[in-house]
C-alpha cells in the first residue's frame, strides 16, 4: 500500500512539474531591433545572420544581441541572405533596388556583384551545392529567376517555361534526378505571385506543378527533412502538401486559424508556419497532424521569417527576433 501511495505521489509531483514547465515555456527575445523587418536568416555553426529591411545584415553568436555587418553595403534594405556551399566565409545578400552584394569574409565587408542582373529588386534567394560548379545561386525577382554558377557575380536569366515571373519563394527537394544536371541531386521549386508553383530539374527550364493547388499566390515553400515532401504556403489559402514531384497538392489546414502564410520551415517531421497576424503554428508528422498555435511570449503575431538550426526555432516579428527550443514545440 505504501508503495502504491508513493507511486501516486510521484506521478502527481511529475504532473505538477510538467505543467509548470509547460506554463513557463515561451519565446525568448534575442534583442534584435524592433521595426527592422527581418526577411531571411542564414543559420551557421558560427552564429545567425539576419537580412533585414532597414538595418542591413545583423549577426549574433550569443542570441542575446546583434552586431551590424554593413561595411560596403550601400543599400541596407535586404530581402535575402545565402551562403556558399563550397567556399568558406562567403555570403551573398539580396537588396530592394541594388541587386546582390557579396562578402568573402563572413560579412565583414561587402561588394556589389550584380553583373547581368536586369532586375535589381531581389525578392528571394537560394543556393545549392553542385559537384561541377561548387555552388549555384538563384535569385527571384518580379521579372523572373536569375542564376549564377560558382560565384554570385555573373547572372543569367533562366525563365524558359516560366509563365508567371513574379517569384516569391524557393525550395530544393530530392527527386532522384541526375547529379550532373547543374544543380546537384536536387530539383528546385519556385513559388510565384499568382501563377502557383513551378518545378525545374536543371535550374534552367520550368514546368508548372499546380495540380490541387487552389490558391496560386504562393508566399513560402519548404521541404521535409527527407526532401521527399514539399509544402507551399499561400496568401489566404493556408498550407498545401505534396508528395508528388510533379503535382498533387493537398490542403492541410486543420487547426490553422490564420491562412495568410508568410514563412515555412521544417525540423525533423515538424512543419512550422509563420502568419500575417496569427503568429506561429506547428504541425507534426510532415503535415499529417493538426496545427497548433505556439505564440506564448511572442509580442507580435506578424511573422516575416522562420529558421531553425536543429535545436532552436527563430521567428522574425515586427517586435524583433525571438527564439524557442524545438523541444518545447
Amino acid at each position: 500500500m505504501r508503495t502504491h501511495l508513493s507511486v501516486v505521489a510521484t506521478c502527481a509531483l511529475l504532473t505538477v512539474v510538467l505543467r509548470a514547465s509547460e506554463g513557463n515555456a515561451q519565446w525568448i527575445t534575442t534583442n534584435a531591433p524592433a521595426g527592422a523587418v527581418t526577411h531571411a536568416f542564414d543559420v551557421t555553426e558560427a552564429g545567425v545572420f539576419a537580412a533585414t529591411e532597414g538595418a542591413g545584415v545583423l549577426f549574433s553568436t550569443s542570441l542575446i544581441g546583434w552586431l551590424p555587418l554593413n561595411i560596403g553595403l550601400s543599400n541596407t534594405n535586404l530581402t535575402g541572405v545565402v551562403r556558399s556551399a563550397h567556399l568558406t566565409n562567403h555570403l551573398a545578400v539580396g537588396t530592394l533596388g541594388s541587386g546582390v552584394f557579396s562578402s568573402w569574409n563572413n560579412g565583414l565587408t561587402w561588394w556589389q556583384s550584380s553583373w547581368g542582373l536586369t532586375n535589381m529588386t531581389v525578392r528571394v534567394m537560394a543556393s545549392v551545392a553542385d559537384s561541377y560548379m561548387g555552388t549555384v545561386y538563384f535569385v527571384g525577382t518580379d521579372t523572373g529567376v536569375f542564376r549564377a554558377n560558382g560565384l554570385p557575380w555573373s547572372w543569367l536569366a533562366v525563365n524558359t517555361g516560366l509563365t508567371e515571373r513574379s517569384i516569391r519563394a524557393f525550395t530544393f527537394f530530392f527527386e532522384g534526378s541526375d547529379e550532373n544536371d547543374g544543380i546537384g541531386a536536387n530539383d528546385l521549386l519556385a513559388g510565384t505571385n499568382g501563377g502557383g508553383v513551378f518545378r525545374s530539374g536543371d535550374g534552367v527550364s520550368w514546368w508548372p506543378k499546380n495540380s490541387g493547388l487552389t490558391n496560386p499566390f504562393v508566399t513560402a515553400l519548404a521541404a521535409s527533412s527527407s526532401y521527399a515532401v514539399t509544402f507551399a504556403g499561400t496568401a489566404g489559402g493556408g498550407v498545401f502538401r505534396s508528395t508528388d514531384a510533379w503535382g498533387g497538392w493537398t490542403a492541410i489546414n486543420e487547426g490553422l486559424t490564420n491562412l495568410s502564410i508568410t514563412a515555412l520551415t521544417t525540423a525533423g517531421t515538424k512543419l512550422f508556419a509563420g502568419t500575417a497576424g496569427g503568429g506561429v503554428f506547428v504541425v507534426s508528422d510532415d503535415g499529417f497532424g493538426e496545427w497548433r498555435e505556439a505564440n506564448t511570449g511572442l509580442p507580435s503575431l506578424t511573422v516575416d521569417a522562420l529558421a531553425t538550426d536543429g535545436t532552436t526555432l527563430f521567428a522574425a516579428t515586427r517586435a524583433g527576433v525571438f527564439r524557442r527550443p524545438l523541444a518545447e514545440l
